[in-house]
């Protein structure tokens, strides 16, 4: 994995929260198919494996053996995986990937081409399926932003030196030399491709969001990292730093070329 780094003056202060998302692995059954809230199990293998790479990445890079999980089944199997590791896991139905209502569970192709267009032309307020709109599903990420960001600074309050010793630790690989050392607080989430993006590129203040400026979703297992500071009772995603590897169509979910890919 090799991640990008923000310009210098883009990169955080001192008292910022660092969130590393982890996007689950591909999950069974997926494929063609509109997954949102409906339950799919991911290849137990695969979900060890992504649990031994947040491991060692944590160990390496002085995070907290901690984690929050998003309640779906392909996120809780790498929950359990981190928890025989000896990780500390909390489950957040705030990170819980957007509800797509009644087309949840449907193959794309059965979902009538008139109704992904109207939530095409109304991305943000547009509930598909009469599940979740966008916009709620913005508000969920940031509200979970908050008060996990402000968790872990005060946990970092208390052992401040304990943290700094062990940032100290060198990289792990030439992969892992690749992402810059943590430079305060942080959170660990594994959870989903759309739960990712609506944090990264959603502000649930604007009034409208074309869904040609909607990106492709991190890759299953793909590790992205998001710099956040406390405004008030908001975390506000300050900068990015995401794989530079091409995201593949959504294995779970995918909608048109002009549409978001969930998941």
């Amino acid at each position: 994995m090799t991640l990008h780094h923000p310009p210098a003056a883009d990169h955080p202060s001192a008292d910022a929260t660092e969130l590393w998302c982890w996007r689950h692995p591909p999950a069974r059954g997926a494929a063609g198919r509109c997954i949102g809230r409906t339950e799919l199990r991911v290849d137990p293998r695969r979900a060890r494996r992504l649990a031994r790479r947040i491991r060692e990445f944590a160990r390496r890079h002085g995070l907290p053996r901690a984690a929050w999980v998003s309640p779906r089944s392909r996120c809780r199997d790498v929950g359990r995986a981190l928890q025989r590791l000896g990780f500390r896991v909390r489950v957040d139905a705030r990170l819980a990937e957007m509800d797509f209502g009644r087309w949840d569970g449907r193959r794309w192709e059965d979902i009538p081409a008139d109704e992904v267009g109207a939530w095409a032309d109304d991305l943000l307020d547009h509930a598909p399926g009469g599940g979740e709109t966008l916009r709620a599903l913005a508000r969920r990420t940031r509200e979970f932003a908050a008060t996990s960001a402000a968790a872990a600074s005060a946990s970092a309050s208390v052992s401040a030196s304990a943290s700094v010793s062990v940032c100290a630790a060198p990289p792990a690989s030439p992969r892992m030399a690749a992402a810059a050392a943590p430079t305060g607080p942080a959170v660990i989430a594994v959870t989903h491709g759309g739960w990712i993006n609506a944090l990264a590129h959603v502000d649930p203040a604007r009034s409208r969001l074309p869904a040609a400026d909607w990106p492709a979703p991190p890759r299953h297992g793909a590790l992205v990292r998001l710099h956040l500071r406390l405004d008030g009772v908001a975390a506000v995603p300050c900068t990015r730093v995401a794989p530079d590897a091409p995201a593949r169509p959504g294995a779970d979910a995918t909608l048109s070329s002009s549409s978001p890919s969930r998941s």
